[in-house]
């Protein structure tokens, strides 16, 4: 059992424990700080005389404050992914697991400036080209289209519209045609991945229009695609290329026929998302 018989000697019993140096350590860490500050209490409690216990109690609460004040910090110097490089205040061993305190961590980071690019939203334009065949003709077909759509990570969803010009020597007709996407992505979409692939399918619904050369009047298209995608995000940003191969279903019905048609067919996109 220790006892202190004068301040003096308290004060040199808390410098050398205080500068207590390991092999690995020098000085010592805070964990060891916080040891050394916990024997200084109990050794404080058994002080022989009242204004002992008193003055090692006041030099034990700005040894305490001081402990917690000097709390360790790192600096992040380079970030790539989710590595980073990092000075740090006290010494680190390689291969090591810290945790941080993820309370003042994340109120200092600006994830607005550093964070994960959003990708909750999207804008698509772009073009098709088909080529189909139905029961006693073949075509081959050019169309734009323009999609919205709606990021959860494995899944993209959202409306789309199509529009198409066909001109065969007798007049050009005129699709038009409003319907949805389904995306099912094999590679989640999120920052920062660049390269993501999977499954697509979309139906839609419109009518088409005839030149007066071929008699005039309408019909009414419903078209179903189903195949797979890939997209490239360039330089890591928000913009990505996106190629589609697909294969068609097409049916044109008017008041005198139905015609059906199947194809196989492609698609290239310039995504922006948000």
């Amino acid at each position: 059992m220790y006892y202190f018989g004068t301040f003096k000697e308290f004060l040199e019993t808390y410098y050398l424990a205080s500068h207590f140096e390991t092999p690995r350590h020098k000085p010592c860490s805070k964990a060891h700080s916080l040891s050394v500050i916990c024997a200084l209490a109990t050794l404080t409690v058994q002080g022989k005389y009242p204004l002992m216990k008193l003055f090692a109690a006041c030099f034990l609460f700005v040894a305490l404050a001081s402990s917690f004040a000097n709390a360790q910090k790192i600096k992040v110097k380079k970030v790539k992914g989710n590595s980073a490089v990092i000075d740090s205040t006290v010494p680190l061993e390689e291969g090591m697991v810290y945790d941080l305190a993820v309370l003042p961590v994340s109120q200092e980071v600006d994830f607005k400036a550093n964070g994960p690019k959003s990708r909750l939203n999207s804008l698509s334009i772009g073009g098709n080209f088909l080529t189909g065949r139905g029961d006693d003709f073949s075509q081959t077909e050019a169309e734009v289209s323009a999609r919205y759509g709606w990021n959860f990570t494995t899944v993209e969803i959202g409306p789309m519209v199509e529009l198409n010009f066909l001109d065969e020597g007798a007049g050009a007709t005129t699709d038009f045609r409003f319907g949805g996407y389904f995306d099912y992505n094999l590679a989640a979409n999120r920052d920062p991945k660049i390269i993501v692939y999977g499954l697509s399918a979309s139906l839609s619904f419109g009518s088409r229009s005839f030149p007066s050369t071929q008699g005039g009047g309408s019909a009414s298209i419903i078209d179903a695609t189903g195949g797979g995608f890939m997209s490239w995000f360039i330089n890591s940003g928000s913009t990505a290329l996106r190629a589609e191969g697909f294969v068609d279903f097409r049916q044109v019905s008017t008041t005198a026929r139905q015609t059906n048609i199947t194809g196989l067919g492609g698609r290239g996109f310039i995504v922006i998302y948000f």
